[in-house]
């Protein structure tokens, strides 16, 4: 892929994202958040073949992304179960979100899920360099 094919695409991917965003606010169920804003990715939800599209329509990757642009100085951490494999997948997800525009900076991936086939996306209020 050259550079003015991966312009185009991350510029599709961007508009993408905000039409997604847009269409997400627009509808009129209210979210379901928790009270500390954390929602579950289970693995059965991650393994499907993975592409922008599939990855922002789970749940609660959408939920995440929605509650983060909400409210300004939100980040987010992610927590993987203990491990090779759960630390890999917490990092494909990250790599997932920095792909469709959250900044890196936004993004803690710590271990510590409380179950071994789910990851947490915690919404928190504040930079994640302080927890």
């Amino acid at each position: 892929m050259n550079y003015s094919q991966m312009c185009k695409l991350q510029s599709i991917t961007v508009l993408f994202i905000g039409f997604f965003l847009f269409v997400a606010s627009a509808t009129s169920a209210p979210l379901k958040l928790a009270k500390n804003k954390t929602f579950i990715l289970t693995q059965q939800q991650w393994s499907v073949p993975r592409d922008a599209m599939s990855v922002l329509s789970m749940p609660a990757v959408q939920s995440a992304m929605q509650s983060l642009v909400s409210e300004q100085k939100q980040s987010l951490i992610v927590r993987y179960p203990g491990g090779e494999v759960g630390m890999l997948w917490a990092s494909e997800l990250k790599g997932w979100l920095v792909s469709l525009g959250l900044s890196s900076d936004l993004i803690n991936v710590q271990a510590g899920s409380l179950k071994s086939e789910e990851l947490e996306l915690q919404v928190i209020k504040g930079n994640v360099n302080n927890f």
